[in-house]
């Protein structure tokens, strides 16, 4: 009986105090409770929510955390075709959209499977491809260049000081303005706005506001995600402090002289200041012109010394046509001439000769020899002596010729250049042969000269074109190439600005 006591003790005491050890020659040991596999989609720091936009050829990252304490494979998967994937078996994958946008918000899943040895587990997150553009306003305040839509190229918007502009936003893909967070890299040089109105919207109108710079450029950034998310784009903005000048123009005839008669002495000056400043507002300057007379006609000032109907200009030096003008003339501040016909003449030097190949201009004119173009053609001489020559090429003040002279021409004749306007003060317009938008243009063209220190340019579309521009032209931000001297001109940024 001692030996089934002794179990039925050892029973007993068991009962009363369990055996926490396992023995597996005496008893089985209980099995761990096991978890089910698992895994979730996280953002690629591993703890926040996933990103739910990615804009148009960018990429993200995601990643995939497992359970606790389990580890196994990991396969990513889409079934859209508007991204690819990269590192597909690791646990951050990396996901670039290509270029289309998505047809419909979360439109684009993106799968994981995790597989351990006790099975697997699956999770999806949805993202939608967007693409965000700023673009040119349907009413543009100051300025907009588009950069000639360049595929390199930011667009730029100005803005005055103090003041604010407009910039469309498109958004394709089905995201809209809340979605996204408009940002610039200074807050204290301009600031984005997106008015609540307009919150709901995929395309809308974004506020730029400027703020007390007299001159500076910033970044516009639209990003997802936050502040400080991924930029979807860019554009730039140019602070200005406007630069606004009396301007006086006086359309002026020579009652002595027949010839002088002007074909526009009524010309409306007030609404060539509304046409000229939509040019000029682009670069956030503008003119306020004011007309000499009291009635808006003509002033009568006695310049035409030869008669000849024209009023004379001599590169380096002051006519007896000009001390007339400025005599008569004598408003404070920048003043316009409008008279009937310009010459601009380049007396020779030294007298040439029939069948010379060479002349020679004054010193005096030493300066304004960029004006003479090779393979250009010019009048020599006036009346009878008037002959057409064409320039071979020049050195100094020595031109060589396409041929020789036919005639003799003495220090008294000079090149007849083709002059239209002249920049100074007073600023010289011809109106001869030119509609009354012609005109507005050479008082653009030559103010700009004058006032905004613009060069000529190559660009046919511009305000400072060589050879003159008639309508709506622009002033613009991109660099445009110079006619007369080498190199580019960023003419918003040329403007003098204190």
């Amino acid at each position: 009986m001692a030996p089934n006591g002794k179990r039925q003790k050892q029973a007993e005491g068991a009962k009363s105090m369990p055996d926490t050890t396992c023995d597996s020659k005496v008893a089985k040991c209980p099995e761990e409770e096991k978890k089910p596999v698992s895994v979730k989609i996280f953002h690629k720091d591993g703890t926040s929510d996933p990103p739910k936009f990615v804009c148009l050829k960018k990429a993200l990252s995601l990643k995939a955390v497992p359970g606790e304490g389990q580890s196994g494979t990991f396969a990513w998967s889409t079934t859209s075709n508007l991204v690819t994937l990269t590192n597909k078996t690791s646990a951050t994958v990396t996901v670039t959209a290509k270029e289309n946008a998505s047809g419909a918000k979360d439109d684009v899943p993106i799968k994981v499977t995790f597989t351990t040895s006790d099975g697997n587990a699956n999770d999806t997150t949805n993202l939608t491809v967007i693409c965000v553009k700023f673009l040119k306003p349907d009413d543009v305040k100051y300025g907009y260049d588009e950069m000639d839509n360049g595929a390199d190229k930011i667009h730029h918007v100005s803005v005055k000081k103090n003041g604010t502009a407009k910039v469309k936003v498109k958004i394709e893909g089905g995201a809209v303005a809340q979605d996204l967070f408009f940002t610039s890299d200074d807050d204290a040089s301009v600031e984005p706005v997106v008015e609540d109105s307009d919150k709901a919207k995929a395309e809308f109108d974004l506020t730029v506001k400027g703020k007390a710079k007299n001159k500076a450029e910033k970044s516009f950034w639209a990003r997802t995600e936050s502040k400080t998310g991924e930029k979807c784009a860019e554009i730039k903005v140019n602070v200005y402090k406007e630069i606004a000048t009396d301007v006086t123009v006086a359309k002026v005839y020579d009652s002595t002289k027949a010839g002088t008669n002007l074909t526009h002495p009524n010309m409306d000056i007030e609404a060539a200041e509304t046409e000229i400043n939509k040019s000029y507002k682009q670069c956030v300057a503008k003119l306020n012109l004011k007309d000499k007379s009291s009635t808006g006609g003509k002033v009568d000032i006695r310049y035409d010394k030869n008669g000849n109907g024209k009023m004379d200009l001599e590169p380096g030096a002051t006519t007896t046509e000009q001390t007339a003008i400025t005599t008569g003339f004598t408003d404070a501040g920048k003043r316009v001439v409008i008279v009937k016909d310009l010459t601009w003449q380049y007396f020779l030097k030294t007298a040439a000769a029939v069948d010379d190949e060479t002349i020679t201009i004054k010193d005096s004119m030493s300066g304004y020899m960029k004006y003479i173009e090779v393979n250009k053609t010019y009048k020599l001489g006036t009346g009878a002596n008037e002959e057409t020559i064409k320039v071979k090429s020049k050195a100094g003040q020595t031109i060589t010729l396409d041929s020789k002279l036919t005639k003799a021409h003495t220090t008294s004749d000079a090149i007849m250049w083709p002059l239209s306007g002249l920049s100074g003060n007073p600023i010289y317009v011809k109106e001869s042969g030119k509609t009354e938008e012609k005109i507005r243009g050479t008082i653009a063209h030559e103010c700009g000269h004058s006032l905004m220190k613009w060069k000529d340019l190559k660009d046919s579309k511009n305000v400072m074109y060589y050879a003159g521009r008639t309508g709506r032209v622009e002033v613009r931000y991109m660099d445009k190439a110079k006619h007369y001297e080498a190199g580019n001109e960023c003419q918003w940024d040329t403007v003098p600005r204190s």
